[in-house]
């Protein structure tokens, strides 16, 4: 969908969809506040339209240096990375957040100078910064920080939490785990044991 689309168009689009992905290529003066009472997950990159989706009180600044810092594990975005100062980006600098963050928002990932938030979401339900509650969940990711923007100058990391961002923001829920064990020929024990969780993946809708 087009971020000059009608709000109309937005509604239809979302009624369909899952989750929205908001790349930082868009027009934000297009987009404007399409989103904001948005009932899906919402997972954005674009630096200026944080406040339009009630995340934060002030756009995005970009900040110089690749790497940030983590400061929880605990969530499904950021589960089982690495703690401490961690690269997010090969090449491309990183964005920051200046304003005040809403009082539901969870900071998952700081700047590693200036300790400003970096990577933050909001649960469903939480307050947002005009006092309103989300109506769906929210994510502001620290990459993306102009319209050249690639994918490919993400570390590994950084493109696992995209997929967990976009997997949280949908609601994904596991429908089933199955057990796998490869066995050599003619043995008992397995030689491998492993366990895939099988989750219903969101339909992307982005501007």
């Amino acid at each position: 969908i087009e971020d000059s689309a009608a709000q109309d168009a937005y509604d239809a689009a979302v009624a369909v969809h899952d989750v929205v992905y908001v790349p930082s290529h868009i027009q934000s003066r297009q987009l404007r506040d399409k989103l904001h009472h948005c009932p899906i997950g919402v997972v954005s990159e674009h630096r200026q339209q944080i406040a339009n989706l009630g995340i934060a009180t002030n756009f995005c600044r970009v900040a110089s240096n690749d790497q940030v810092a983590m400061v929880s594990t605990a969530h499904s975005i950021t589960g089982g990375l690495s703690s401490g100062n961690i690269p997010l980006s090969t090449d491309a600098p990183l964005a920051r957040i200046h304003g005040t963050v809403a009082p539901g928002a969870q900071v998952l990932i700081r700047s590693s100078t200036g300790n400003h938030p970096a990577l933050v979401v909001v649960e469903k339900g939480a307050m947002l910064v005009d006092g309103g509650e989300a109506p769906g969940r929210r994510v502001q990711v620290p990459w993306g920080t102009g319209p050249e923007f690639n994918f490919v100058e993400l570390t590994v990391a950084a493109m696992e939490m995209a997929i967990r961002a976009i997997d949280w923001a949908a609601g994904n829920q596991v429908i089933a785990v199955v057990g796998i064990n490869l066995h050599g020929s003619g043995e008992t024990t397995p030689m491998m044991e492993t366990k895939v969780a099988i989750m219903n993946r969101p339909t992307v809708a982005g501007p």
